[in-house]
């Protein structure tokens, strides 16, 4: 039944990438069809959730047929299905080396998420929460059952309930799916104004980036929200170079997929939102500024009231509901102004309204304001100096987009402004970064120190914030720098730099080429013959095993003996008893990593077993007849009251044992 149900997945993809883009080609409307329908899908299972709709294989594949056969009609209605100069798909493949060099790695990417399970902490967080959602048949459970809960869009999340709904184990793969999309994408965007031989290179190029081909290995979130932004802003470039209103609706959408991945995505779209209307005033097009603006407002406003309904103890959620109601007051408000044709007065009034309200801010403020003000200016400009170092982990392809400054006074206006909407995203990344994240220990370091630290950590610092944030622009920055770098240009322009002199296409080419060389070797020494050398020496071996093990150099797997811990606890209990734990505080006298108890690989393996996280959860048990109490308990923690229990047992690890509740400690009592 998954195989019926992923094709109708990708089905409902093409079918929406089709009507959102009348003029595509099938190669465009193949790349998107997967990303599209997987963000159908996942936001179809939220809707049934949250009505406490019953969901399973069978309801919803009924539902995946009702939409797939809709948008069929639809488009077969509006004739669209047909391409103005059709050619079969596949009618022109033959071996490039560039195609059969991604297909490898594509596959490489494949084999490792079907082989390795998942170890990272937000990874198994992501997978634990859809899976529990799907078998609990409803999202209000998922915050009972699953500690430290944190209210964030569950596009990612409810991938892994998908799988788990059709029994399947391995929800990586979507990793690898996500990466040829990209791709795909990328070269069909590329090769409109490169022509199909260059694009192919550059795709190359990205599908060597390291950063890139490392969230294709790793369960997280950031390599489908960057192809979602990056879906976003391309559409968004190819409306302002041609003012087809159309690409505005698939920018509109892909935007929205976005925010349902990270929703913080919504703040970034705000800045092609704000170009938009300016746009909008400059060429009098009305209608523009409506249809970026209307898919992820309504998105925003669903989110808000699913938060305040689920959440409305956490201050996120107040967040939430202060970005819908500036999407709705003043976006709704700019839109209005756009079709009435008074945008500029509008427009005018919000710039003073703004600069007012800034100044009554610094005036009124007073001293502990002002000093914070200039203590958020220099931890900005540290976390903008070590996010500009740690984009190392983004491979040579990075030579190229240095290159845009230089290549400025050539660039279309069409250019320049995507270029300015992706600086301004960056900076409004790193100006987030400062307020909403925690202080690091290099807060108040100085540059020199800053350096340092990098070059010692380079592996360390990789994945960092400020790296993830940068998947929402790397993939459009290296798309920019190949159309303007590549794409014929006037030779008699008199600001022609001199790079463009000096460096014809074949050097252009032979340098890309080096890039690719580099990169490569790169990805072969760090991910590649690890994981190859990792999955030789563990070949039979089963999941729980896998689980057991150190992991690989990328990716070192941090809970393997807490996975021990806990899966002989699962062989020692019932699916229905409680399970009293440590506390989350560090046992003293522990070494790491046995000194904590970590949440999600726990619940990962435990559930539907209730885990109860010190004596003061066991307060407000009410277990219902027949329901066993476990203690678990170690040398540290308890006396290790179990290991002296007549029905106490080891498990296998550190003076960790396992035991009945004995009623002397009984704090219900």
């Amino acid at each position: 039944m998954f195989f019926f149900s992923f094709v109708c997945l990708v089905v409902t993809g093409f079918l929406a990438a089709a009507l959102l883009l009348p003029s595509s080609s099938s190669g465009e409307r193949l790349s998107l069809s997967f990303p599209f329908g997987m963000g159908l899908t996942t936001l179809t299972i939220w809707a049934l959730l949250s009505f406490k709709l019953p969901i399973s294989p069978v309801s919803l594949l009924l539902t995946q047929i009702v939409m797939a056969g809709g948008l069929f009609y639809r488009a077969k209605l509006k004739g669209i299905l047909a391409e103005e100069n059709p050619q079969p798909l596949f009618s022109r493949i033959k071996f490039e080396p560039c195609v059969a060099l991604i297909l490898i790695l594509a596959a490489f990417s494949a084999i490792f998420n079907l082989f390795f399970p998942v170890y990272v902490t937000d990874g198994i967080f992501y997978k634990l929460y859809g899976e529990i959602a799907v078998q609990a048949q409803t999202i209000a459970s998922v915050k009972d059952l699953v500690a430290e809960i944190e209210n964030r869009s569950l596009g990612f999340h409810l991938l892994s309930g998908y799988f788990l709904l059709f029994d399947v184990k391995t929800p990586e793969i979507v990793q690898s799916f996500f990466y040829l999309s990209l791709l795909g994408l990328f070269y069909n965007a590329l090769k409109k104004s490169i022509g199909p031989g260059l694009a192919k290179k550059l795709t190359l190029l990205l599908a060597v980036s390291p950063m890139i081909f490392w969230h294709s290995l790793l369960y997280l979130n950031n390599l489908q929200s960057g192809f979602y932004f990056f879906c976003g802003s391309l559409y968004w470039f190819f409306f302002i170079r041609s003012k087809e209103p159309r690409y505005l609706q698939a920018s509109s959408f892909s935007f929205m997929l976005a925010s349902w991945i990270r929703y913080e995505n919504l703040v970034f779209y705000l800045v092609p939102l704000a170009l938009t209307l300016f746009f909008t005033i400059r060429h009098k097009t009305n209608k523009a500024f409506f249809y970026l603006w209307l898919i992820p407002s309504i998105f925003s406003g669903c989110w808000t009231i699913f938060s305040l309904a689920y959440y409305p103890e956490l201050r996120v959620t107040h967040q939430y509901l202060a970005l819908f109601l500036l999407l709705a007051i003043g976006g709704g408000l700019c839109a209005i102004a756009c079709a009435k044709g008074f945008a500029r007065e509008f427009a005018l009034i919000a710039l003073l309204a703004v600069i007012f309200g800034g100044g009554v801010f610094i005036a009124l403020g007073g001293p502990e304001q002002k000093d914070l003000f200039a203590k958020l200016i220099t931890v900005f400009s540290i976390r903008l100096y070590l996010n500009i170092l740690n984009k190392i982990g983004w491979g040579t392809g990075m030579i190229l987009i240095l290159l845009l400054p230089f290549l400025y006074s050539l660039m279309e206006n069409s250019e320049k402004l995507l270029l300015w909407n992706l600086a301004v995203t960056f900076l409004l990344s790193m100006a987030v970064l400062s307020l909403f994240f925690k202080a690091t220990s290099l807060d108040g370091k100085s540059f020199g120190e800053i350096t340092r630290f990098f070059l010692q950590n380079i592996g360390g610092n990789i994945n960092k914030p400020s790296n993830r944030e940068f998947f929402q622009i790397f993939p459009t920055l290296l798309f920019l720098a190949g159309v303007c770098c590549f794409a014929p240009k006037n030779s008699a322009h008199p600001g022609r730099p001199f790079l463009t002199k000096v460096l014809s296409l074949e050097k252009k080419i032979a340098g890309v080429f080096f890039l690719i060389l580099a990169n490569l070797v790169v990805i072969f020494a760090i991910f590649i013959l690890p994981r190859t050398v990792f999955m030789k020496n563990h070949l039979g071996h089963s999941h729980f095993q896998l689980q057991e093990s150190a992991g690989v150099y990328d990716s070192p797997n941090l809970y393997w003996p807490i996975y021990k811990i806990a899966h002989v606890i699962k062989a020692l209990t019932e699916k229905s008893a409680f399970i009293i734990l440590p506390t989350q505080e560090k046992l003293p006298g522990a070494e790491p990593p046995f000194d904590l108890m970590r949440i999600p690989p726990l619940q990962d393996t435990l559930y539907p077993r209730h885990l109860l996280w010190g004596m003061d959860d066991l307060k407000r048990l009410k277990p219902a007849g027949g329901q066993k109490i476990y203690l678990v308990t170690h040398k540290n923690w308890l006396g290790n009251k179990c290991m002296r229990h007549p029905q106490g047992q080891s498990l296998n690890l550190e003076s960790w044992f396992i035991c009945p509740l004995p009623p002397e400690i009984d704090p219900r009592d």
